[in-house]
C-alpha cells in the first residue's frame, strides 16, 4: 500500500568532519589533522580549457600541507594549468593530451594523420536547461563543437581523467620519500574531491563518478584487489565500485572552492565581517558561475548562501570564438586561409593578444610577426594580422554583459547590501575585462578584486581546503524537492482526481496516488549539517509478503516552476512535463517487517492480516553531496522501545548506466 508522509526538520545530524585552525584569520593552515590514520586526499578541477589538480597526504597530528601538481608532461616550462585537449586517431585512440598537443611538431603530425581534437568535452554534459545568452542569434553549435564520431562526452572524461590520474600518481611517487611504497599503502583508501560548475546536478555528477571509476581512481579498493580492469564493465563488479566511489568521491562547486581559497589567501580578511555580503564570480573558460554569501561568522570562518547560485554557460571560450570567426573571414583569399595558420593565430590570440588588450584605441596585432607577408584587404602586415581595438571589444561584449547582467541581479534583489565581488577566473586575466568591470560597477559602488593571479588555477588548491574546513553553513535550493505520495480522496476536488489511480487501502480508505510532497521549496536555506526528515507509513498484506516486496524506494524528483503540480503525473500516468526523477533512495525493511507485529482488519472476505511499516527517511544535502539515512523505532509495549535503528542507504541518481 502507499505510504503516507510528513516532512519536518529534524535533529541535527551527526556528521564527522576535520577539526582545523582557523584558515581565515591570518591565512594560515596551522591545526593539526586529527585523524586516526594517514590518508591521501585529491582535489581535481577539470576544466572547459584547462585543468589542474592538487594533493594532500594527511597525517595524524600534522598539519595539512596542500601540494599542487606544478608540471604536466608536454610542458617545457612548468605550469599548474593543462589544456583539457585529447587528440584521437580515427580508430578512436587517444594519441596525445594536454600540454604533449601543443607543440607545433605535434600539429604538425596531427594534420598528416587526420586525428581528430577533442575539446569543451565538459560542455558535452551540461544540463539543457541552463542558460546560453547567445542563443537567440545563433545555434549553440556554431560555438561549441560537436564531439567526433566514437568519442562520447564520457570517453572523453574517461580518457582524460586515466592521464590525470597517472601523471598525479607519478609525481607522489617521484617527490616523496619511499613514494611508491607510500602510494600503495594510500591509495586503497584515497578521497577525491571534483569541482563542478554551479549548474552541474546529480546526472553530471553520476557521469564523473562513472568515468573515474573507468579511469581508475578508485582503482579496486581495499577489498577488491582480485579485480581485473575488465572487470569496471561487468555490471555487478561495477556496482560494487560505485558504491566506493559514492564513499570516496565527493563534489564541491567551484564557485564554493574558490571562495574558500580567496578567504585563505588573506586579501579578501577585510570583507569577511559578520554580517556583510560578498559575492564570488568565477568566470572560467565555459561557465561564469557565481554565489552570493553572507558571513556569519569570523573565526573559524561561516558563511551561508544568500541566494541560490548561478551558472551561466558563457566563459571565455566565446571570446575567442567571435574572435575565430572574424579570423576565418578575414583571411579568405589570402594564403593564411588554412587551418595550421588559423590554429596559429588562435593560439597566438589567447596567449597574448586577449590578455595584452587594454585601450579602446587602435589596433593589435596577432601573429610571431617577422615576414614580409601583407594581404591589406585582410590588414595583415608583415607577418601579423591587425585587428581594430572596436573588433575586440566586440568580441568581449556577450561574456561581460552575461557577467555584469548576473551581478546586477545579485546586487538588485539583495537590496544593494551584496557590493564586494570576488573575481576569479580564466576571463578576469584580461586587463580589458577587469577595467571594464570596475568601471561599469563604479556605478553602483561595486567593489573588486582577484585574489588569484595569471599562473593560478585556484579551483583545485580550494578543492582540498573545502574538504578540510568546509566553511558553507547553508545552502539555497536552486529549485522544489519533491516525492511522490498518496492522499485520501476528501483532501480533492471531484475533478482533480477524475481518470486518476485511486485505490482503497486496507483500513477501507479510498487514496489518489501521485501526489505531489515537497521535500524542500525552492529557495529555501539547507543547513548541511541537519537533516530533512519525511515519516513513512508502508502497509504489507500477506499477498505482499508471498510477492518478497520488501525494499522500499522514494523517488526524489525536482520542479524548477515558481510553484510545482499538485500531481507528479498527467491523468494518463505519464511524468508531469514541470516534473524530472532525478534519483530514488532504497530502504531494505526486512529486519524492521520482522520486528513488528501483525493487525487484523474484517473485509467482506474475511480477516485480511497486515502489518504497518514506520520508518524515517532522512536526506543530507552538504551542497552538491546528498546522503540518507533510514531510522526506525519499534514499540514491544507502551513503556518499553526495541529495535531503534539507525542504517546508511543508498541513492541512486536516474540513468544508472554502465560504460
Amino acid at each position: 500500500m502507499p505510504p503516507k508522509k510528513t516532512t519536518r526538520q529534524k535533529r541535527a545530524a551527526s556528521v564527522p568532519h576535520l577539526a582545523i585552525s582557523n584558515l581565515y584569520g591570518e591565512g594560515r593552515r596551522n591545526s593539526e589533522y586529527e585523524g586516526d590514520e594517514i590518508k591521501l586526499i585529491v582535489g581535481i578541477d577539470v576544466g572547459t580549457t584547462l585543468s589542474a589538480a592538487a594533493f594532500s597526504i594527511l597525517r595524524p597530528r600534522h598539519v595539512p600541507n596542500l601540494e599542487i601538481v606544478s608540471s604536466w608532461p608536454g610542458q617545457t616550462c612548468p605550469d599548474h594549468k593543462v589544456p583539457t585537449v585529447i587528440y584521437y586517431d580515427r580508430s578512436g585512440n587517444p594519441v596525445a593530451w594536454g600540454a604533449e598537443t601543443t607543440s607545433q611538431d605535434f600539429k604538425a603530425r596531427a594534420i598528416e594523420e587526420n586525428l581528430f581534437k577533442v575539446e569543451w568535452f565538459k560542455l558535452a554534459l551540461r544540463p539543457s536547461h541552463l542558460p546560453f545568452p547567445i542563443l537567440q542569434s545563433t545555434s549553440h553549435n556554431d560555438f561549441i563543437p560537436p564531439l567526433p564520431p566514437l568519442i562520447s562526452a564520457r570517453r572523453a572524461y574517461v580518457d582524460f581523467l586515466s592521464y590525470m590520474f597517472d601523471h598525479i600518481k607519478s609525481q607522489i611517487r617521484k617527490h616523496h620519500s619511499s613514494g611508491s611504497e607510500l602510494w600503495d599503502m594510500l591509495f586503497p583508501t584515497m578521497e577525491v574531491v571534483f569541482t563542478i560548475p554551479n549548474g552541474w546536478e546529480m546526472m553530471q555528477q553520476l557521469e564523473i563518478r562513472t568515468a573515474a571509476i573507468a579511469a581508475g581512481f578508485m582503482g579496486f579498493g581495499k577489498d577488491f584487489e582480485d579485480f581485473s580492469a575488465a572487470d569496471v564493465n561487468d555490471s555487478e563488479n561495477f556496482a560494487v565500485l560505485m558504491n566506493e566511489a559514492r564513499k570516496r568521491i565527493s563534489f564541491v562547486s567551484e564557485a564554493e572552492a574558490a571562495m574558500v581559497y580567496a578567504a585563505d589567501s588573506s586579501c579578501i580578511d577585510s570583507w569577511l565581517q559578520t554580517g556583510k555580503d560578498v559575492l564570488l564570480c568565477d568566470a572560467g573558460g565555459g561557465t561564469i558561475d557565481m554565489t552570493a554569501y553572507t558571513v556569519t561568522r569570523e573565526h573559524p570562518l561561516e558563511l551561508r548562501e544568500k541566494f541560490a547560485s548561478k551558472c551561466i554557460v558563457a566563459g571565455a571560450l566565446l571570446i575567442n570564438q567571435f574572435a575565430k570567426r572574424y579570423i576565418f573571414k578575414k583571411v579568405v583569399g589570402t594564403t593564411w586561409n588554412n587551418p595550421q595558420r588559423i590554429d596559429q593565430l588562435m593560439d597566438e590570440f589567447e596567449r597574448d593578444t586577449k590578455r595584452r588588450f587594454g585601450s579602446s584605441a587602435g589596433e593589435y596585432g596577432i601573429g610571431a610577426g617577422g615576414s614580409m607577408e601583407s594581404f591589406k584587404t585582410a590588414n595583415i602586415r608583415n607577418g601579423r594580422l591587425y585587428v581594430p581595438s572596436r573588433k575586440l571589444e566586440m568580441f568581449f561584449e556577450p561574456t561581460l554583459t552575461a557577467i555584469k547582467t548576473g551581478i546586477l541581479d545579485i546586487y538588485k534583489r539583495s537590496g544593494g547590501t551584496t557590493k564586494n565581488i570576488v573575481m576569479v577566473g580564466g576571463c578576469v586575466n584580461s586587463s580589458y575585462a577587469y577595467a571594464q568591470l570596475e568601471s561599469w560597477g563604479q556605478d553602483y559602488g561595486l567593489k573588486f578584486v582577484k585574489p588569484d593571479g595569471i599562473m593560478a588555477k585556484t579551483v583545485s588548491h580550494g578543492a582540498l581546503l573545502w574538504y578540510l574546513s568546509k566553511p558553507v553553513k547553508g545552502y539555497v535550493t536552486k529549485f522544489h524537492y519533491g516525492s511522490d505520495t498518496a492522499k485520501p480522496i476528501e483532501r480533492f476536488h471531484e475533478e482533480d482526481y477524475v481518470g486518476r489511480n485511486v485505490v482503497r487501502r486496507s483500513d477501507g480508505v479510498q487514496i489518489v496516488e501521485d501526489v505531489w510532497e515537497n521535500i524542500a521549496r525552492m529557495g529555501t536555506g539547507l543547513d548541511p549539517n541537519k537533516e530533512v526528515t519525511h515519516c513513512f507509513e508502508k502497509w504489507f498484506d500477506e499477498d505482499d509478503v508471498n510477492d518478497g516486496t520488501l525494499e522500499f524506494e522514494e523517488k526524489v524528483y525536482i520542479c524548477r516552476r515558481e510553484e510545482p503540480p499538485t500531481f507528479i503525473t498527467t491523468p494518463n500516468g505519464d511524468l508531469h512535463p514541470a516534473i524530472e526523477h532525478v534519483c530514488s533512495i532504497v530502504v531494505d525493511l526486512r529486519q524492521l517487517f520482522d520486528l513488528s507485529p501483525w493487525s487484523v482488519a474484517s473485509t467482506q472476505n474475511g480477516n485480511l492480516k497486515f502489518k504497518i511499516l514506520k520508518f524515517n527517511i532522512s536526506i543530507i544535502n552538504n551542497g552538491y553531496n546528498l546522503e540518507a539515512f533510514a531510522t526506525w523505532t519499534v514499540k514491544e509495549s507502551q513503556r518499553e522501545r526495541k529495535g531503534y535503528t539507525t542504517k546508511r542507504i543508498q541513492v541512486i541518481p536516474m540513468q544508472y548506466q554502465l560504460l
